[in-house]
């Protein structure tokens, strides 16, 4: 069964009773924002998720130490977000881990992305760097696989629920990175790039043992180019919420002008839920162009190789945690231009005396 509805501003479709709705804003100006988060929560029903007993976890983007608009989540999404949630559930946890190779504390970067304002602003609010927390090597089977992956020890009693908050833009690894991709910082291992090779199947994983349910999309500004770091900030203007994080990537890749079939996580992450793509995409109208933004992918050569590193673990293992390494670096920043890369053993030194440095003051 599926319903949806339109009006000028926004459309609204149901799958498998989990409700989206996909919002066009005039303007990026902080009252659009609000009364568009507002009406989402409304016309989703999210009262249904979110009571004065919640402990809610969000889940933003935070993967450059400081707010790029297209690349991280965006300060004034994310506090509008909380000033919502705020009056409206028990605590709010505000969660990330470190960069990958320990390209930065992700404490560093919540606080370059206001968070610790808010936590002066609203006493239900605390910040949460998953990285430091003691580690459980959990198990579990997706779509065939058996899996092991370290997490949190104690992951099931952090929250109650979890709401991505990711932005839209394009991956050069994984095509789009959106509410189910935003999970991968929630892997604690500085160097979860070795485990690239099933991140596709790790993803669901996370998703359950965090308990993903909710995805709001940052869209007043997405990224095309070379992303998810690198690129063309494109105004958008769009936000949209789900009920399910399946339902949502596939809308969201969609809104993109990306096929989610052609996304490899988004489809083994329906694969686990049994959701079929095109009967998902078939719940849209036929007249909805206004609410797509194309942002296209363009990859440079250093990508194909690290694509590679995508596919093979042993090849990870070489290119990351090797005595190859410091030369395949070198051979990485001769392609790259004006992109250095830095060993991931050279980042964590760095990242220890300042982490040292930081606890003796």
């Amino acid at each position: 069964m599926m319903k949806i509805m339109k009006e000028r501003n926004y459309i609204e479709g149901i799958f498998n009773n989990k409700k989206y709705i996909v919002l066009k804003l005039k303007d990026n100006s902080e009252e659009n924002i609000e009364e568009a988060i507002i009406k989402i929560y409304e016309k989703l029903e999210w009262s249904r998720f979110i009571s004065k007993n919640t402990v809610i976890l969000l889940k933003p983007n935070f993967t450059n130490l400081t707010y790029i608009p297209g690349v991280t989540t965006s300060p004034l999404f994310l506090e509008i977000v909380v000033k919502i949630l705020s009056d409206r559930c028990k605590k709010i946890k505000i969660i990330e881990g470190n960069g990958g190779s320990w390209m930065f504390d992700a404490t560093d970067a919540a606080r370059n992305h206001g968070v610790f304002k808010l936590i002066e602003r609203y006493p239900n609010v605390e910040w949460i760097n998953i990285s430091d927390l003691p580690r459980k090597l959990q198990k579990k089977k997706i779509n065939n696989k058996n899996l092991r992956l370290e997490l949190p020890e104690n992951v099931a009693q952090l929250g109650d629920l979890l709401i991505s908050l990711p932005v839209f833009k394009n991956h050069c690894m994984t095509t789009v990175t959106l509410g189910i991709k935003n999970l991968w910082g929630l892997e604690p291992n500085e160097l979860r790039m070795l485990n690239h090779s099933k991140i596709d199947y790790y993803l669901p994983m996370i998703g359950d043992f965090y308990k993903h349910k909710l995805t709001l999309i940052d869209g007043t500004i997405g990224l095309a180019g070379n992303g998810p770091m690198w690129g063309d900030a494109i105004e958008m203007r769009t936000i949209l919420g789900a009920n399910d994080p399946a339902v949502a990537d596939v809308i969201g890749a969609w809104i993109m002008k990306t096929n989610p079939a052609n996304v490899k996580h988004i489809v083994e992450y329906c694969k686990y839920y049994h959701y079929e793509i095109n009967k998902i995409l078939n719940t849209l109208p036929e007249k909805s162009e206004q609410f797509r933004t194309e942002l296209k992918m363009e990859r440079v050569i250093s990508n194909y190789l690290d694509l590679l590193t995508f596919k093979n673990r042993f090849i990870s293992k070489i290119v990351f945690n090797s005595i190859f390494t410091p030369i395949i670096y070198w051979i990485f920043n001769l392609l790259n231009g004006d992109r250095e890369s830095i060993p991931p053993k050279k980042l964590k030194e760095k990242f220890d005396k300042k982490k040292t440095k930081r606890e003796k003051k």
